[in-house]
């Protein structure tokens, strides 16, 4: 939605159908002048052109208060630095914005470094949904209070698949397969019908009997 604002206002602004165009978000929202949000406040004192208060700039606003707020204790400032810098304080908070938890406990054992994809970054907090038509007039109130979801990470077993993965697959398959069966068999009965209907296949002996249906409704004879 962020990168696409101005393409989806244009195309929205103004429909009833903004109201089925959903996401997430754990921004404020960028142009409530009457917002209770700190880090709107400080957003709009470091942009004072409204015409500037839209999504985009609030992100990049936001993730440069986010790199300051890491990198503010970091005495040498390089890439190991900072990824140190954000697992040692768990959590980052910018104004009433929170990030993380970022853990990195499980990575070690015994003081000696595990492998990669053992360390948890949570990152956005206080996620809620909202329609297009709350991003067209702040006034309309989100479709979910805040929340924080809570996520499990799941190590994927090294030599491969799991039971309950291999199960689903084949059972997908199976399913996927029978359906295709019953759908070709339906084209194939179909077309017989459409022939059988064609006048081409109507008894030619005058004296043969034969079943009229009156109908009046139009193209009838095409169903």
């Amino acid at each position: 939605m962020i990168l696409r604002h101005r393409e989806l206002v244009s195309a929205f602004e103004g429909r009833a159908s903004a109201d089925r165009l959903l996401f997430a978000t754990n921004l404020p929202h960028w142009a409530d002048r009457n917002t209770r949000s700190e880090f709107v406040q400080q957003f709009r004192k470091a942009e004072k052109n409204s015409s500037r208060w839209t999504p985009l700039t609030l992100l990049g606003y936001a993730a440069s208060r986010f790199a300051k707020a890491v990198i503010s204790p970091v005495r040498v400032v390089n890439a190991d630095a900072v990824v140190e810098a954000v697992f040692a304080q768990y959590m980052v908070a910018v104004d009433d914005m929170r990030y993380g938890p970022f853990d990195d406990n499980n990575c070690f054992l015994n003081g000696a470094s595990r492998s990669k994809g053992c360390a948890a970054n949570y990152g956005a907090t206080q996620i809620s949904i909202w329609s297009m038509t709350r991003v067209l007039n702040v006034s309309a109130p989100p479709l979910t209070s805040p929340v924080t979801p809570s996520i499990t990470y799941s190590v994927p077993d090294a030599s491969g698949l799991t039971p309950a993965h291999l199960a689903g697959i084949i059972v997908g398959s199976i399913v996927m397969l029978l359906f295709f069966s019953m759908a070709t068999t339906l084209l194939v009965r179909c077309e017989a019908m459409r022939n059988i209907r064609d006048n081409e296949s109507a008894p030619k002996e005058p004296t043969d009997p034969v079943t009229l249906i009156f109908t009046d409704i139009e193209s009838s004879t095409a169903l």
